[in-house]
């Protein structure tokens, strides 16, 4: 920074927050992504060290943050931002800016000796004040939790309080109080759950779980991932099957409420439980959602017919009008396809026009769709589907193959055509639990 002779920590502050929050990601997300400029940090990080002391929580809250959301990390300044942030942590400690702090250290995964003391200091201090001086919003409460989840440290008094309060205070009140949950809601409460499993508090991520439940309200796809990776971790398969459960019940389309109660039918079936597995036929059956998936299902379980008529997933193209749209900073509009809009079409259709266990068929049907109905979907299909055949090719007769990234099967299951013929399998995996309930549905055809 040639030309500049003196800057103060509001000025510093105020650059990394701003090169931080500005940005875009590209003509198709409005998501702000930051200017990353290693030279320019560097400037900011040996000026701020300079001045290290002068740093008020909130200079300091907002040029952490800066330099954690942008992923750059710099030993000397966070070690004097260590000493800073404990020296007023007794005399102005503001949870917003204490929560941010520890949230931007958490995110850099700083473990050195000064940043363990600050954590060490901060959650002292949390629990001399009470969880609920947090509570102020419940950002602040599910940043500070994230952040000793992702660092997997907790002093046993901090971790006590936390438990206390989010099971009695009113953590889960403020955070639900507007219905249905705002996708900020459903953020806090999907890294607060995820956080807590790390600190060893499961029984907390399932209170808030019951809770949930019990009001009939719909988490995020992200908190179920979490809540389901828990049963994976702890071998609870009713838990499991309850997660699925309520995902159907609270889904915010039929369609997506019977692709996921097809999915809690054949967990049940798979772990055995065929009571399980009928209870869940009869919801469907009740709610009219029976399709030819949860009929195979229906015989598999040997359970009665349906009193209702079976029929198909249901899914209609909306016109252009009846879309979101936004627009981006660079002024494109963009089309906001509504959660799982185009993955319960592939599953319709399939349903509809594909022939039931022809690899080929289903593969048309998807590709058709998309043609047919103008939708992008995020597979390897035509052009992109040969490449694939020919990677397979060129690697012999691999007997395993490992997808990352599932999303409705159509490469899992072009590679398994080809790998059965040789005895090889495919192991997926995939984050979304819809996706991964989708292409359970479409897995039974």
């Amino acid at each position: 920074m040639r030309g500049v002779k003196a800057v103060n920590p509001l000025n510093l502050a105020n650059l990394a927050w701003a090169w931080a929050s500005a940005g875009h990601h590209g003509e198709m997300s409005t998501r702000r992504m930051g200017l990353r400029d290693h030279e320019f940090f560097e400037w900011i990080a040996g000026a701020a060290v300079q001045c290290s002391q002068a740093f008020t929580p909130q200079n300091c809250s907002n040029l952490v943050w800066g330099f954690a959301t942008l992923r750059i990390g710099n030993t000397a300044l966070f070690e004097h931002m260590s000493d800073q942030v404990t020296a007023w942590l007794e005399r102005d400690f503001d949870p917003q800016h204490l929560s941010n702090v520890l949230w931007s250290y958490a995110k850099l995964a700083l473990r050195d000796p000064k940043s363990c003391a600050l954590f060490e200091a901060a959650a002292a201090e949390v629990v001399r004040r009470g969880v609920g001086y947090l509570s102020r919003s419940t950002q602040n409460i599910s940043n500070t939790v994230w952040a000793y989840g992702a660092l997997q440290v907790g002093p046993p008094a901090f971790l006590h309080a936390v438990s206390e309060y989010l099971q009695g205070g009113d953590f889960y009140a403020q955070l639900t109080r507007t219905r249905p949950l705002p996708k900020s809601s459903r953020a806090q409460l999907a890294m607060t759950v995820q956080s807590l499993h790390r600190l060893g508090l499961t029984g907390v991520a399932w209170h808030l779980f019951d809770r949930l439940a019990a009001d009939e309200l719909q988490a995020s796809g992200e908190a179920y991932s979490n809540w389901l990776f828990i049963c994976g971790d702890t071998g609870d398969s009713s838990r499991e099957v309850a997660v699925w459960e309520h995902m159907a019940r609270v889904g915010h389309t039929r369609g997506v409420q019977a692709a996921v109660w097809n999915c809690a039918v054949l967990r049940s079936l798979a772990l055995g439980d065929t009571r399980r597995a009928a209870l869940a036929l009869q919801a469907i059956d009740a709610a009219g959602l029976s399709t030819p998936m949860s009929e195979h299902l229906r015989q598999r379980a040997g359970a009665p017919a349906p009193r209702g008529a079976v029929g198909e997933v249901e899914w209609r193209r909306r016109e252009k009008e009846e879309h979101e749209w936004v627009t981006n900073p660079l002024g494109f509009s963009l089309r906001l396809n509504k959660v799982e809009y185009p993955e319960i079409g592939t599953l319709h259709y399939i349903l509809k026009h594909g022939e039931r266990l022809n690899l080929p068929s289903i593969h048309r049907s998807i590709e058709s769709f998309t043609q047919e109905q103008e939708l992008w979907l995020k597979l390897a299909g035509d052009e992109k589907g040969a490449v694939l055949d020919a990677v397979i090719a060129m690697h012999g007769r691999p007997m395993l193959v490992v997808e990352v990234g599932l999303y409705v099967g159509y490469s899992s299951t072009r590679m398994a055509s080809q790998l059965r013929a040789w005895g090889g399998r495919i192991i997926s995996m995939e984050v979304d639990p819809y996706h991964a309930a989708i292409w359970g549905a479409i897995r039974g055809t």
